[in-house]
C-alpha cells in the first residue's frame, strides 16, 4: 500500500465570501462544495496577519507570527528558523507557485524542491496552468515527494477568467460587469454606485469559478493516481478580497502593479482606517483526509494558518488517518491530527483546546482578536491611548457591519486584556498561550443577544 501523501492548494485573496460551503452568495462553486461535503470543513479559519508572506511564513514554519516576530516589531517577517522556533514538513515535499515572492519564502522554510511555474498558454488560465504543471512535476517523484504544494496567486493577478462568466452573474436588469483585468482598487464612501461594486463582486466571482472548475480536474486526477484513498487534499485561503464591506474594494499593492487607476477619495475614508476585518482575515479550510470521513464534518474551533502546517506534517509524518487510539478525545499535544480535529468537532466550546479558543492578527499597530461570541479590532490611533477599539457580536455578525463597543464597553476591556497577553507571547521565552486561552473571562464564550 503506498504511502499517505498530500496535495495542499493555497490561494491568495480567495476569501470565505467566495465559496458555497461558507455562505457564498456571489458565484456557483458546485465542485468545490462537493468536496466539502465529504472533508473538515474549518468553520473558522483566520489568517494572524494581512500580508501574503506572514501568512505563508506561518504555514511553513507552523509558528504564529506573533510567536515568530518576537521582539523584532511587527514589520517584518521575523527569523522562523531561530533555535527555538522550528519549521514543519521536514519531510521533503515539491512546492510549486506561480509567485516568486511564494517561491522564496519557500525555498527558507520547506524541505525538498521549489519551482516557478512557467506563465500559462494563451487561451490557457493562470489557476489551469499552475495545476497541470504541479502534478506534471509531482506524479514522476511522488515516492520521494510525498507533499505537493501549490500556491496560487489567485486573485493577486490579472482576472482572466473568461468573460461570459462574470456576466453569467448578473440578472436581466443588472449593468455588464467590467471588463478590465487588473484587480480594482478604491476607497469606498456613500458616493460610490453600488452598480461599479456589484461589477467588481462579479469579477471575483468569474475567478471563483475557474477554481471551482480546475478543482473537479485536482479531484479527478488523483483518483486517476490510485493515491486518493490514503491523500490529505486541502483547499485554503490566504487572506481575502475586500468588496466594499468596510470602506475599500482590494488591494492598492498589486491592484497598482497590475495597471488599476489609483483611486481619489482615500481622504475622506480617514487615514487610519481599520482593515483587519473578517473580508480580509476569514477565508475558507477543507480537508479531506483521504476516505476516511464519507461525510462532512463541521469543525467550530478556531485555526490560524500555523495550524495548517502542523496539519500537514503530521498527516505524512505519521502516514495519514490513525483508525484506531486508546485516547478518544483529544489531548493539546495531538490536535494537529485529523482525527482529533475529527473529535473535537463535536465537544462543547468550554472543552475546546486552549489553542483553539481564539485568533490574533497583526499589522503593524493594528490588531484584531477573535473569540467565539466576539470580534475586536484596533487600529492602535483611536482614542488618548490609542485602544478604544472596536467591537462586533459573533458569530451572528459575521461581516462585523454592526460595531456595538458602546453597548458593551466591559466585553471589549475583556478582549484587550486577552490581546495584550497575547502579545507577549513572543518566541523568546516558552509560549504561554495555553494558559492565557484557557482563563478567558467566560463573557467571551456567550453570543451576545
Amino acid at each position: 500500500m503506498r504511502s499517505a501523501t498530500a496535495v495542499i492548494v493555497t490561494i491568495e485573496n480567495f476569501g470565505s465570501n467566495l465559496v458555497g460551503a461558507y455562505g457564498n452568495s456571489i458565484c456557483p462553486t458546485p465542485h468545490i462544495d462537493r468536496f466539502a461535503s465529504r472533508s473538515l470543513i474549518a468553520d473558522q479559519f483566520w489568517m494572524d496577519g494581512c500580508t501574503v508572506p506572514h501568512v505563508l511564513a506561518s504555514m511553513w514554519s507552523g509558528t504564529h507570527l506573533v510567536r515568530r516576530l518576537g521582539n523584532q516589531g511587527f514589520h517584518g517577517l521575523g527569523d522562523a528558523r531561530r533555535s527555538n522556533v522550528e519549521t514543519v514538513l521536514q519531510a521533503p515535499g515539491l512546492l510549486i507557485t506561480d509567485s516568486p515572492v511564494a517561491l522564496e519564502i519557500g525555498k527558507k522554510l520547506l524541505s525538498g524542491e521549489a519551482m516557478l511555474a512557467s506563465p500559462p498558454e494563451e487561451g490557457q488560465t493562470a489557476f489551469a496552468s499552475l495545476i497541470s504543471q504541479s502534478f506534471e512535476q509531482w506524479i514522476p517523484e511522488i515516492e520521494s515527494l510525498p507533499w505537493l504544494w501549490i500556491h496560487s496567486r489567485g486573485l493577486g493577478r490579472e482576472w482572466d477568467a473568461p468573460y461570459e462568466y462574470r456576466c453569467s452573474l448578473c440578472g436581466e436588469e443588472d449593468p455588464l460587469p467590467p471588463r478590465e483585468a487588473a484587480p480594482p482598487f478604491a476607497w469606498v464612501d456613500k458616493h460610490t454606485d453600488p452598480d461599479v461594486i456589484f461589477g467588481w463582486s462579479c469579477g471575483a466571482g468569474a475567478q471563483a469559478m475557474v477554481v471551482d472548475e480546475v478543482w473537479e480536474w485536482i479531484e479527478s486526477a488523483l483518483e486517476q493516481l490510485e493515491i486518493a484513498p490514503s491523500c490529505l487534499l486541502a483547499l485554503a485561503g490566504v487572506l481575502g478580497f475586500p468588496l466594499g464591506e468596510h470602506h475599500r474594494v482590494g488591494y492598492p499593492e498589486f491592484s497598482e502593479q497590475l495597471g488599476a487607476p489609483k483611486s481619489q477619495n482615500r481622504e475622506a475614508i480617514g487615514s487610519h482606517a481599520l482593515i483587519l476585518h473578517s473580508e480580509m482575515l476569514h477565508t475558507p479550510l477543507i480537508l479531506r483526509p483521504g476516505d476516511s470521513l464519507p461525510l462532512g464534518v463541521r469543525f467550530a474551533p478556531f485555526l490560524q494558518p500555523h495550524h495548517l502546517g502542523r496539519i500537514v506534517d503530521s498527516w505524512i509524518e505519521k502516514n495519514g488517518w490513525q483508525a484506531e487510539r486508546d485516547d478518544p478525545l483529544p489531548s493539546e499535544s495531538s490536535f494537529a491530527e485529523i482525527e482529533q480535529l475529527v473529535a473535537i468537532s463535536s465537544l462543547r466550546r468550554d472543552a475546546w483546546p486552549a489553542p483553539m479558543r481564539a485568533t490574533l492578527a497583526i499589522d503593524g499597530s493594528q490588531t484584531a482578536l477573535n473569540v467565539p461570541a466576539w470580534g475586536a479590532a484596533w487600529d492602535g490611533t483611536e482614542g488618548e491611548d490609542g485602544q478604544q477599539g472596536a467591537l462586533f457580536a459573533m458569530p451572528d455578525d459575521r461581516w462585523q457591519q454592526n460595531e456595538i463597543r458602546s453597548r458593551a464597553p466591559e466585553v471589549l476591556e475583556q478582549m484587550r486584556l486577552v490581546r495584550d497577553a497575547w502579545m507577549t507571547d513572543s518566541g523568546e521565552s516558552p509560549s504561554n498561550i495555553d494558559t492565557i486561552l484557557s482563563r478567558m473571562d467566560d463573557s467571551l464564550w456567550r453570543p451576545f443577544r
